[in-house]
């Protein structure tokens, strides 16, 4: 049964979504070498949007969604909520009915309307441009959906993480389920790419493969354990991903189903988030050591840290105009890369 509430945003004007803190540029990265790079790895400043929160509440932004208007959407797990800032830097905050819902990932649907997962609500969440929020229900209990991608079908697409299921849900809010091949799945991120959508699949430890029809094939790791954790679409029929586990990134050619990886240089960094700029740099979070890192054209890998080694950087997106983004749940912000 789904529930349908209508929210007022809470808005917050101008200052707080100023450009408040520009970290220097950083000169020396670590670098990981393999002969002579082709090129310098680039200076880098972080601007930094801060979210605010509250000692009872804070605010640990997650997942990122840009529309095109260039407004910026993203979930507030601590806060509980959905936030967005429009072109003129004005911050909204639409409170999710369901209490302590943990939002996770977010995507703007074909319909215009922002989805969302709900970890702990066990729902799959919809706010209507009017501010009116639909509560879907997933038909089994504590699934915790986790990300969500829009499908070629014009469907949402998003994993189930301790259900092990990939699901669909319509524009009308019709779920179906599918269960990948294989022991114990556990499906994390989701993109979709050349008509069929592609899954991280930890404990299979591939990449997984799945048609708008249900059917799926895997692409086993090199790495072993490596534990794929989110993906992001390439240019010339590539998908990239990190790898938890294995101190890696990964690069899915999906015609020949060849996997090339690139190791991280510092050790239990635990990468996560992924997002390519259009200089063909390979950008991502270092989840443990509060670092951002650039994989270069020739397979090179510079790292930079953040202001403190307890941040913890999380998903990270292009934005339309080409800039990156990712948040920062432990520093309560957004933050864009300058490069």
């Amino acid at each position: 049964m789904l529930a349908v509430m209508r929210s007022t945003p809470r808005r917050i004007i101008g200052a707080v979504c100023l450009l408040v803190a520009l970290l220097a540029a950083i000169a020396w990265p670590h670098i990981l070498q393999h002969g002579t790079p082709s090129r310098p790895p680039p200076k880098v400043t972080f601007k930094i949007y801060p979210i605010p929160g509250s000692a009872n509440s804070p605010a640990h932004p997650y997942g990122l969604a840009f529309a095109a208007d260039g407004g910026i959407w993203f979930t507030n797990s601590g806060g509980n909520s959905i936030g967005h800032i429009d072109p003129q830097g004005v911050l909204s905050t639409y409170p999710v009915p369901t209490p302590a819902s943990s939002p996770m990932g977010i995507v703007i649907g074909a319909d215009g309307a922002i989805w969302f997962t709900e970890q702990l609500g066990n729902n799959i969440g919809r706010l209507g441009l009017d501010g009116t929020f639909t509560t879907f229900p997933l038909p089994e209990v504590e699934c915790l959906p986790t990300d969500l991608t829009l499908g070629p079908d014009g469907a949402i697409w998003f994993t189930e993480l301790e259900c092990g299921k990939i699901g669909r849900i319509s524009p009308q809010g019709t779920i179906q389920e599918f269960t990948p091949t294989g022991l114990l799945p556990r499906p994390l991120g989701i993109v979709a790419q050349d008509g069929a959508l592609w899954v991280a699949e930890q404990n299979q430890n591939a990449i997984l493969r799945i048609s708008p029809n249900g059917a799926s094939h895997l692409y086993p790791i090199p790495t072993r354990q490596g534990a794929p954790g989110y993906l992001a679409t390439g240019p010339d029929h590539t998908l990239w991903f990190t790898e938890q586990n294995g101190d890696r990134l990964g690069r899915l050619d999906t015609v020949t189903g060849i996997i090339t990886e690139y190791p991280v240089p510092t050790y239990g960094t635990s990468p996560l988030g992924i997002a390519l700029d259009t200089q063909g740099r390979v950008w991502f979070t270092e989840l443990i050591r509060g670092q951002i890192g650039v994989l270069l054209p020739g397979g090179h890998v510079a790292e930079y840290p953040l202001s403190s080694p307890n941040d913890a950087p999380s998903l990270m997106h292009r934005a339309p105009d080409g800039q990156i983004w990712f948040t920062e749940q432990y520093g309560e912000a957004l933050i864009q890369i300058v490069a």
